[in-house]
């Protein structure tokens, strides 16, 4: 089987990296994905659900490789007490920066493919953009009683019906970041489901972000079964990326997500 995919540039990664990359966007009335097609590309990534075997089986073909996992979790939002959490500020930036390099040190933006200090330097520029409102529209931390921040996640409102959490971060912090991003979606009315006015809160992470905090399901929280299948495979996953062994099996209800290296194959 082949894959049906048209090869978008990804405009925004290439400035910030100054890379030459895309990503694909399937669709039944899109042409046959081909190595001639990606050629001209110095990586070329994709997102694919973990049941599609076949799509899955055509991208491995044109040399493809796992890279990462992510799990998309849905929670209808509702007032809850205030925790304390509060809107950064521009003042917060730097440190806020700090964290999230630190954070988010492994990704998809790592070695091979991305320079060492990459990862870091793309979700410290993300959480500035949050604090500013662009993007994510909102960054809400926590402070340690010596005003420090201890934890933070960022917003975005997708729609009068839909809200999502862009970054989340803060050891011990989980429970307490998702009531703060719960109560901010209340308030700003992007929705409560089962209240008849829209769609919840969504929550998409990367698999090793999963692994580094303790996530406490909620009643009603869809995608908790999930996280019990990703998170246990997810170590020697990773190991074997980083020390460049064969390719591991795709495992867990996650949705891999695959890179190509345009230049080495085309060699």
């Amino acid at each position: 089987m082949f894959a049906r995919a048209s090869i978008e540039p990804l405009e925004w990664e290439n400035r910030f990296f100054g890379v030459n990359s895309a990503i694909l966007r399937f669709g039944d009335d899109a042409p046959p994905l081909t190595v001639q097609a990606l050629a001209g590309w110095s990586r070329v990534q994709a997102k694919v659900a973990a049941d599609d075997a076949a799509r899955l089986d055509a991208l491995q073909a044109l040399g493809f490789r796992l890279v990462e996992g992510e799990v998309d979790l849905a929670l209808s939002p509702a007032a809850s007490d205030d925790i304390g959490a509060e809107p950064a500020t521009e003042v917060d930036i730097p440190r806020l920066r700090e964290l999230a390099a630190l954070a988010f040190a492994q990704s998809r933006f790592r070695a091979p493919w991305y320079a060492d200090d990459a990862s870091g330097r793309f979700y410290a520029q993300w959480i500035e953009n949050a604090v500013r409102g662009t993007f994510d529209h909102q960054c809400l931390v926590l402070r340690a009683p010596d005003g420090d921040i201890r934890a933070f996640v960022s917003l975005r409102q997708l729609s009068e019906r839909e809200a999502r959490i862009g970054l989340l971060a803060g050891r011990g912090a989980g429970a307490e970041l998702m009531q703060a991003a719960q109560r901010w979606a209340a308030i700003t009315g992007a929705p409560v489901r089962g209240a008849g006015r829209g769609e919840p809160l969504r929550d998409g992470e990367q698999l090793d972000e999963v692994a580094q905090r303790e996530v406490a399901a909620a009643p009603g929280e869809q995608g908790d079964a999930e996280l019990v299948d990703v998170v246990a495979p997810l170590r020697p996953v990773e190991a074997h990326e980083r020390r460049g062994d064969r390719v591991p099996a795709l495992v867990g209800a996650d949705e891999p997500a695959l890179e190509r290296d345009g230049v080495r194959h085309a060699q």
